[in-house]
């Protein structure tokens, strides 16, 4: 039997395996994307053009430490980037 997280070395073809390693390089491509958007907007000054790591959206920035288009994404982004707040995040959904 298969548990949460873990493999059997008696279940689970290779495919599934691979769709797994699969998923898991695509999140940590993911994360580092939002990490370099996150670092770039952090670096721009007031008044440039920046853009949300998580959705995209483009806006001026409107001071010093504005990086995000909303609360939601900033909280979205850090739940996502730091595993602490991660594993927190996935206790309470």
């Amino acid at each position: 039997m298969m548990s949460f997280g873990s493999w059997d070395e008696d279940e689970g073809d290779e495919e599934s395996r691979q769709y797994s390693l699969d998923r898991d390089e695509a999140f940590a491509l993911t994360v580092a994307q939002y990490r370099k958007q996150y670092e770039a907007n952090r670096k721009a000054k007031v008044g440039e053009m920046i853009a949300c790591p998580i959705c995209g959206k483009k806006m001026p920035k409107r001071t010093y430490h504005h990086s995000f288009c909303s609360t939601r994404h900033k909280d979205k982004y850090w739940n996502r980037v730091d595993e602490e707040r991660r594993f927190r995040a996935l206790l309470f959904c």
